[in-house]
């Protein structure tokens, strides 16, 4: 799968302090210990977060392709 569109870089720490243990709670949702571990991991220097504005996905699907044979 591939996506074009444009993106939206964040490096401002209103948007970390949100996005870090949100992310990190979706991927532990179960460990609250690890979750923070996670997020406070995530936090590191000249980390940014992309926000993709996707405008066209293009997907692939192998069982549709047609061979040369048919």
């Amino acid at each position: 799968m591939t996506y074009k569109g444009t993106v939206d870089i964040h490096d401002d720490e209103e948007t970390k302090s949100w996005f870090y243990p949100a992310l990190a709670a979706r991927k532990f949702p179960t460990d609250a210990e690890r979750a923070a571990w996670y997020a406070d991991m995530l936090d590191s220097p000249n980390r940014v977060i992309l926000c993709i504005n996707p405008t066209k996905r293009v997907s692939y699907d192998g069982r549709k392709k047609q061979s040369f044979d048919d």
